[in-house]
Formats: structure tokens, sequence, C-alpha cells
């Protein structure tokens, strides 16, 4: 089984290697919404109204915000932005595993015009074609290996810097909606 000049192994490789970069892009623009999820919840022991309660989260929001540097919306707002960038990113990283092959085609292209003119030199041109067609399909293939493993180190790469970043901003994520919580605790509502 060929797929674009792939053998089926490497088309697999390829299919489960995009597969698991969305699979991460999903993870990762998920997790605010799993945050905000376990967001505390305000009740108004002192019988506060919906009116004062109402200003009384947007004040500790603010209040929050300032203690901690962290921008709720902003970053919520950054996140689905990224969101998009994510799968642009994916597309490109598609595209480039896509490109990354032919090497071996163009080496044996390059080998066996450099071996006609070496076989017809030495007046075997035929065969000249054929060594110098293995032997630029060899190195061909040699220069995927290194594209192919250079390309998945900067996913990796990128991949771990997504993830660290991830940590943080669920860090800060976290210590705002403490710091909201502590507020409307000290405006007399119970917190869960």
């Amino acid at each position: 089984m060929k797929a674009k000049g792939h053998s089926a192994r490497h088309f697999i490789k390829l299919t489960l290697g995009i597969a698991s970069c969305y699979i991460g892009l999903a993870v990762c623009s998920t997790s605010y919404a799993q945050a905000s999820s376990n967001r505390p919840v305000f009740y108004p022991s002192k019988g506060q109204t919906a009116a004062v309660q109402e200003n009384d989260t947007a004040a500790c929001n603010a209040w929050a915000q300032n203690q901690t540097g962290f921008d709720a919306t902003a970053a919520l707002r950054a996140q689905q932005d990224n969101a998009a960038d994510a799968q642009n990113r994916a597309q490109d990283l598609q595209d480039r595993r896509a490109t990354v092959g032919g090497e071996a085609i163009a080496g044996a292209a390059r080998g066996a015009i450099t071996g006609v003119a070496i076989g017809a030199i030495a007046g075997n041109a035929g065969r000249g074609a054929a060594i110098g067609a293995t032997a630029g399909a060899f190195n061909g293939r040699a220069r995927n290996r290194a594209k192919r493993r250079q390309l998945l180190a900067a996913e990796a790469h990128a991949r771990r810097m997504q993830a660290q970043q991830q940590a943080v901003d669920n860090q800060k994520f976290a210590d705002f909606q403490k710091a909201v919580a502590a507020c409307m605790e000290g405006r007399g509502y119970a917190v869960k």
C-alpha cells in the first residue's frame, strides 16, 4: 500500500502523529473550560439581593485581578484566539510532514544523472546511471530521516513549551479563583 510515494508504515505514523496533535490541542483548549467548571459557587447568606451579588462579584473579580495580576476575561479571549492558531499550526505541521519524503526520489534522479555522466566516461552509461540512482536514493533517504528527526524534535519541544505554559496559566487561574472566593466570603457569602 502506497500513499503519495510513502510506505504504508510511514503513512500510518503520519496519520497517528496528526491525530495526536489534534488531541493535544483539544486537551489544551479545554483546560480553562474545565477549570471554570470547578469555579466556586457563592450563596448570599446575609440575604443579599441579586443586584448586590452582581456588584459584589464584579468588585471581587476586579480585586482578585489586582491581587493576582491575572485577567480571566482576557485569558479566556486569548485562549479562544490560541485555539484557532493551534488549528493553523496543526495544518502547517501536517503540510510540513507531507513534504518530507521526496528526497529519496530527488536523490535518485540526481544520482542517475551524475551516474550517466560518469558511466559515459567509463564506457557504460546505463550501469553508471543505476549505480548513481541507488547511491542518490540512499543519500536521499538519509536526508529524509534527518528531516523527520528535526521535525519530530521541533514538535516535541513545542508540545513541552505549550504544556509548561498551560500549567502556569492554570495555576494563575486557580489563584485568581481563590482570591475571588476569599473576597466573596469577606462580603458575607457562603462559598462552596
